[in-house]
């Protein structure tokens, strides 16, 4: 929707508008920019001119470049695609009938800078998984309106406790992560990876208790030759909600010989 700026535009004058705005203009559909089009960045600075309240709701199926306005707009909802009943969804969220408690299932980067060639099949630098620059906002993230803490946590053998407090004044759900990294090896194993998730809902003041218990196959890893292995090491793991609640690694020996559990079939 371009409402605010005139997108009658034809020819060269078009193609520049295009060349600075966002759309997949590059080869195989490769992007150019993750920025808005053109028009809707316009559209923006006219609406932050105005000094009102401004909310900005965001559909878009990946990644946006969000920053300059992170500061400037008094909130931002990434919408996706909702389907048919998104607008009443985002409504309720809007006039407080209900907290926000989603999660963000990719990564928010920067640039296309920060990213491979859309022909670059390999996983260097792609994902939370084994990208390690600064990004907009990362795998996992999701504010509220609320808040929590996390108040203690442990681990015994393959089983991880913890308890989680909403210390503010509104019933949310909280989703708290679970990631591990992997032992130091031969291996380029990911820097960390997601393999557990819980979701409770809490009350305002009100505290719970949560477990997850481990499999021995959610520390199996991949060797250079495509073989599902299992480390000799030790495994550090994370409790997080994305952005404010960060544990300290925990830690799991593997005291076993590192061992092949599958052999790569090729």
């Amino acid at each position: 929707m371009c409402t605010g700026l005139d997108c009658s535009m034809e020819g060269e004058e078009a193609g520049e508008l295009l060349q600075g705005g966002g759309g997949n203009l590059g080869k195989q559909g490769d992007r150019k920019t993750l920025d808005l089009p053109l028009c809707q960045q316009e559209l923006l600075e006219k609406l932050i001119k105005t000094g009102k309240k401004l909310v900005i709701l965001n559909f878009s199926g990946g990644g946006i470049d969000l920053r300059k306005y992170k500061a400037r707009a008094d909130a931002i909802i990434q919408c996706w695609y909702p389907g048919a009943k998104g607008g009443r969804a985002i409504a309720d969220l809007l006039f407080g009938e209900a907290s926000p408690s989603g999660k963000l299932p990719v990564t928010f980067y920067k640039s296309v800078d920060d990213l491979p060639d859309f022909s670059d099949y390999s996983m260097s630098r792609r994902t939370y998984r084994y990208f390690d620059g600064e990004v907009q906002y990362p795998f996992g993230y999701g504010l509220t309106y609320t808040s929590f803490e996390l108040e203690r946590y442990e681990i015994s053998e393959k089983t991880i406790t913890a308890s989680v407090k909403n210390t503010g004044e509104f019933t949310c759900d909280e989703v708290l992560q679970l990631y591990v990294t992997q032992p130091q090896s031969e291996i380029e194993n990911p820097i960390r990876s997601l393999i557990a998730v819980k979701r409770i809902e809490l009350m305002a003041g009100e505290e719970k208790d949560i477990e997850f218990v481990l499999n021995e196959s959610d520390l199996y890893s991949v060797d250079n030759e495509g073989n599902t292995v299992f480390l000799s090491g030790e495994y550090k793991f994370i409790i997080s909600d994305g952005q404010n609640i960060t544990s300290e690694p925990l830690i799991y020996n593997n005291t076993n010989k590192a061992v092949i559990i599958e052999k790569c079939p090729i």
